[in-house]
Protein backbone atom coordinates (compact mmCIF):
# COMPACT_ATOMS: atom_id res chain seq x y z
CA UNK A 1 0.00 0.00 0.00
CA UNK A 2 1.32 3.21 -0.50
CA UNK A 3 1.80 5.98 1.37
CA UNK A 4 0.47 8.68 -0.76
CA UNK A 5 -2.20 10.80 0.23
CA UNK A 6 -5.36 9.85 -1.75
CA UNK A 7 -6.11 12.28 -4.34
CA UNK A 8 -10.01 13.68 -3.97
CA UNK A 9 -12.06 13.72 -6.88
CA UNK A 10 -13.28 17.68 -7.58
CA UNK A 11 -16.84 18.31 -9.47
CA UNK A 12 -15.89 18.33 -13.30
CA UNK A 13 -18.22 21.58 -13.54
CA UNK A 14 -16.19 23.83 -11.68
CA UNK A 15 -12.54 22.28 -12.67
CA UNK A 16 -13.55 22.99 -16.38
CA UNK A 17 -14.09 26.87 -15.36
CA UNK A 18 -11.37 27.28 -13.71
CA UNK A 19 -8.69 25.63 -16.36
CA UNK A 20 -11.31 26.15 -19.50
CA UNK A 21 -9.05 29.46 -20.79
CA UNK A 22 -5.35 27.96 -19.90
CA UNK A 23 -6.26 24.73 -21.97
CA UNK A 24 -7.39 27.29 -25.14
CA UNK A 25 -4.47 26.66 -28.01
CA UNK A 26 -2.58 30.20 -28.30
CA UNK A 27 -3.00 30.19 -32.11
CA UNK A 28 -6.70 30.92 -31.44
CA UNK A 29 -5.30 33.52 -28.52
CA UNK A 30 -4.02 36.79 -28.96
CA UNK A 31 -1.23 38.45 -26.22
CA UNK A 32 -2.32 41.46 -24.26
CA UNK A 33 -2.72 44.22 -26.04
CA UNK A 34 -4.70 46.21 -23.59
CA UNK A 35 -6.25 45.84 -19.72
CA UNK A 36 -9.91 44.15 -21.13
CA UNK A 37 -10.80 41.38 -23.15
CA UNK A 38 -6.93 40.08 -23.16
CA UNK A 39 -7.34 35.79 -22.97
CA UNK A 40 -3.88 35.70 -20.78
CA UNK A 41 -5.89 38.24 -18.48
CA UNK A 42 -9.10 35.79 -18.16
CA UNK A 43 -6.75 33.02 -17.38
CA UNK A 44 -5.39 34.94 -14.24
CA UNK A 45 -8.60 36.41 -13.35
CA UNK A 46 -10.57 33.45 -13.42
CA UNK A 47 -8.04 30.76 -13.11
CA UNK A 48 -6.14 32.73 -9.90
CA UNK A 49 -9.07 34.42 -8.09
CA UNK A 50 -7.85 37.88 -9.13
CA UNK A 51 -9.18 41.61 -9.94
CA UNK A 52 -8.99 42.43 -13.52
CA UNK A 53 -6.05 44.79 -12.52
CA UNK A 54 -4.42 42.14 -10.64
CA UNK A 55 -5.18 40.03 -12.92
CA UNK A 56 -3.60 42.40 -15.82
CA UNK A 57 -0.13 43.09 -13.15
CA UNK A 58 -0.12 39.09 -12.90
CA UNK A 59 0.10 38.71 -16.74
CA UNK A 60 2.81 41.78 -17.47
CA UNK A 61 4.89 40.17 -14.77
CA UNK A 62 4.41 36.51 -15.89
CA UNK A 63 5.20 37.71 -19.70
CA UNK A 64 8.24 39.25 -18.59
CA UNK A 65 9.50 36.56 -16.78
CA UNK A 66 9.17 34.47 -20.33
CA UNK A 67 10.78 36.94 -22.17
CA UNK A 68 7.20 37.56 -23.87
CA UNK A 69 7.04 41.56 -23.11
CA UNK A 70 8.21 42.75 -26.41
CA UNK A 71 5.85 40.59 -28.78
CA UNK A 72 2.83 40.91 -25.92
CA UNK A 73 0.74 42.91 -28.10
CA UNK A 74 1.42 40.57 -31.63
CA UNK A 75 -1.15 38.09 -31.97
CA UNK A 76 -0.05 34.49 -30.76
CA UNK A 77 -0.21 32.70 -34.32
CA UNK A 78 2.72 34.76 -35.61
CA UNK A 79 4.99 33.34 -33.01
CA UNK A 80 7.50 31.19 -33.54
CA UNK A 81 7.45 27.69 -31.42
CA UNK A 82 9.83 28.77 -28.17
CA UNK A 83 7.47 31.67 -28.24
CA UNK A 84 4.51 29.85 -28.63
CA UNK A 85 5.85 27.47 -25.03
CA UNK A 86 7.14 30.72 -23.53
CA UNK A 87 2.95 31.99 -23.71
CA UNK A 88 1.66 28.63 -22.35
CA UNK A 89 4.31 29.37 -19.94
CA UNK A 90 3.20 32.77 -19.05
CA UNK A 91 -0.48 31.72 -18.98
CA UNK A 92 -0.35 29.17 -16.25
CA UNK A 93 1.91 31.41 -14.10
CA UNK A 94 -0.64 34.41 -14.24
CA UNK A 95 -2.78 32.22 -12.05
CA UNK A 96 0.06 32.25 -9.54
CA UNK A 97 0.47 28.46 -9.54
CA UNK A 98 2.39 26.70 -5.95
CA UNK A 99 3.08 23.46 -8.46
CA UNK A 100 3.07 23.50 -12.84
CA UNK A 101 2.74 20.32 -14.69
CA UNK A 102 5.11 20.97 -17.88
CA UNK A 103 4.55 18.42 -20.89
CA UNK A 104 6.71 18.07 -23.34
CA UNK A 105 7.44 21.61 -23.17
CA UNK A 106 10.78 21.40 -25.00
CA UNK A 107 9.32 19.23 -27.57
CA UNK A 108 10.80 20.39 -31.47
CA UNK A 109 12.85 23.34 -29.99
CA UNK A 110 16.39 23.42 -30.99
CA UNK A 111 19.15 23.05 -28.24
CA UNK A 112 19.76 26.80 -28.28
CA UNK A 113 16.08 27.60 -27.77
CA UNK A 114 15.49 24.76 -24.98
CA UNK A 115 18.49 26.61 -23.30
CA UNK A 116 16.41 29.95 -23.34
CA UNK A 117 13.37 27.90 -21.99
CA UNK A 118 15.31 26.02 -19.01
CA UNK A 119 16.20 29.90 -17.96
CA UNK A 120 12.70 30.75 -17.35
CA UNK A 121 12.51 27.65 -15.48
CA UNK A 122 14.98 27.63 -13.09
CA UNK A 123 13.72 31.11 -12.12
CA UNK A 124 10.37 29.36 -11.34
CA UNK A 125 12.34 27.30 -8.85
CA UNK A 126 14.26 30.18 -7.25
CA UNK A 127 10.57 31.51 -6.97
CA UNK A 128 9.59 28.02 -4.82
CA UNK A 129 7.43 26.92 -7.71
CA UNK A 130 7.31 23.55 -7.97
CA UNK A 131 7.75 21.35 -11.18
CA UNK A 132 6.71 18.68 -12.26
CA UNK A 133 8.41 18.33 -15.68
CA UNK A 134 7.44 15.16 -18.16
CA UNK A 135 9.94 15.32 -20.84
CA UNK A 136 11.39 12.93 -23.73
CA UNK A 137 14.33 15.87 -24.36
CA UNK A 138 16.66 13.91 -21.08
CA UNK A 139 19.33 16.69 -21.71
CA UNK A 140 17.22 19.47 -21.30
CA UNK A 141 15.78 18.37 -18.05
CA UNK A 142 18.72 17.07 -16.78
CA UNK A 143 19.46 21.27 -16.96
CA UNK A 144 17.37 21.18 -13.45
CA UNK A 145 16.50 18.08 -12.94
CA UNK A 146 17.16 17.56 -8.91
CA UNK A 147 14.90 14.02 -8.80
CA UNK A 148 14.22 11.97 -12.13
CA UNK A 149 11.70 9.49 -12.07
CA UNK A 150 11.68 7.05 -15.09
CA UNK A 151 9.09 4.96 -15.97
CA UNK A 152 8.35 2.17 -18.22
CA UNK A 153 5.21 0.91 -19.49
CA UNK A 154 3.65 2.76 -16.81
CA UNK A 155 5.57 1.43 -13.85
CA UNK A 156 8.20 3.84 -12.13
CA UNK A 157 11.32 1.61 -12.94
CA UNK A 158 13.82 4.32 -11.11
CA UNK A 159 13.55 6.98 -8.78
CA UNK A 160 16.45 9.35 -7.51
CA UNK A 161 19.90 11.84 -8.42
CA UNK A 162 19.75 12.65 -12.18
CA UNK A 163 22.35 10.35 -13.01
CA UNK A 164 21.78 7.72 -10.73
CA UNK A 165 18.64 6.89 -12.61
CA UNK A 166 20.08 7.17 -15.90
CA UNK A 167 22.90 4.55 -14.88
CA UNK A 168 20.75 2.15 -13.72
CA UNK A 169 20.60 -1.04 -15.94
CA UNK A 170 16.84 -1.16 -15.81
CA UNK A 171 16.34 2.21 -17.40
CA UNK A 172 18.71 1.28 -19.82
CA UNK A 173 17.87 -1.63 -20.91
CA UNK A 174 14.04 0.04 -21.07
CA UNK A 175 15.29 3.09 -23.22
CA UNK A 176 18.44 1.99 -25.01
CA UNK A 177 17.34 -1.97 -25.76
CA UNK A 178 20.04 -3.97 -23.60
CA UNK A 179 22.07 -3.20 -20.89
CA UNK A 180 25.91 -1.75 -21.63
CA UNK A 181 28.82 -3.94 -20.41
Amino acid sequence: MSNRPAVEPVPLGRTARRLEWQFLPPHIRTLIADRCGSPIVSAASQGGGFSRDESYDRVTDSLALCGMLGVANRAAESLGLLDRKRLELARALATAPTLLLLDEIGGGLTDAEASELVDAIRELRRRGIGIVWIEHIVHVLLQIAERLICMDGGKIIADGEPKAVLANPDVMAAYLGSVAA
